[in-house]
This record gives structure tokens, C-alpha cells and sequence, in this order.
């Protein structure tokens, strides 16, 4: 069993530095982890049992190159689980206006806008298959989206 380990996206006080990581965990050898830069290339080729992507994909700058390094860094049926925000479900205002005003006034990284249906359809363009999707919100739909 993946012991769990905490996983967060490090955040700098200005969005030009924001940085995206992707939390990386392998098995073997006392469940020892390593966390990689979800912009980077992948930090092992078909090395690790779960790659976790928390909090992260729509922060990239290239949602494919960054599903592409997860799924290079997998071993054969290894799991990738996602929980991402899907920014083009939430109130239109958000994406349309709210977004684009706190990033010019610097307050925003740059984000990207997506629903879960194109979010599933880019891993699976990846080669990956998608076994479950899941909203998990006290109250109403969540927007962010857990895909195993």
C-alpha cells in the first residue's frame, strides 16, 4: 500500500512565480516519494506506481505535455489520480472576467479553462483509462473534479 503524503502546489507571493508540482509516489522500497515539476519532463521513465496531480492541472502551462510526463513516468499499470479544478464549470464570470482582472492587476497566475469531459478526453488521448470520476463538496456540484 501508497502511504499517503501531504501534497501541495508551492505558491510564491507573485503569480509570475508561481510554480506547479506534481507529487510522485513510488511503492517500493518503503513508499519513498518525490515531488517534480508537473512543467518539467518526467522524473523517470516508467518508475513510479502512482503519480498524484492535486490542486495542479489547471495550473500548468501545457496540460498535455504535463499528462504526457505522468503517464511516462508510470510503470506498466500504474495509476495516475487527478483532482483538479475545472475552471469553464464554474460561474462564467470567473474565467470571463473575474480571472483575466486579478492577472492584470497581478493578483492570478495564469490558469487554464477547462470542463472534465476535455480533461478526461486529454488523458485518454495519453493512453490512459479512466476508471472513475468523482465530486466530493458539501453542498451542490464541485468543480473539482477526482479522475483515477
Amino acid at each position: 500500500m501508497v502511504p499517503v503524503q501531504a501534497i501541495h502546489t508551492q505558491m510564491h507571493k507573485q503569480p509570475s512565480e508561481y510554480r506547479t508540482y506534481l507529487c510522485v509516489l513510488h511503492e517500493y522500497g518503503g513508499g519513498a516519494g518525490r515531488v517534480a515539476d508537473a512543467d518539467a519532463p518526467a522524473p523517470g521513465r516508467a518508475t513510479y506506481d502512482v503519480v498524484l496531480a492535486f490542486n495542479l492541472l489547471h495550473l500548468v502551462a501545457d496540460l498535455d505535455a504535463a499528462i504526457a510526463s505522468a503517464a511516462a513516468a508510470l510503470r506498466p499499470g500504474g495509476l495516475f489520480i487527478s483532482k483538479t479544478a475545472c475552471i469553464s464549470e464554474m460561474n462564467v464570470l470567473v474565467p470571463k472576467v473575474l480571472l483575466p482582472l486579478m492577472r492584470l492587476v497581478g493578483k492570478a497566475p495564469p490558469v487554464l479553462c477547462f470542463a472534465a469531459p476535455e480533461l478526461q478526453a486529454a488523458l485518454t488521448r495519453h493512453g490512459f483509462e479512466v476508471e472513475a470520476v468523482e465530486r466530493h463538496g458539501t453542498k451542490g456540484k464541485d468543480i473539482r473534479v477526482f479522475i483515477v
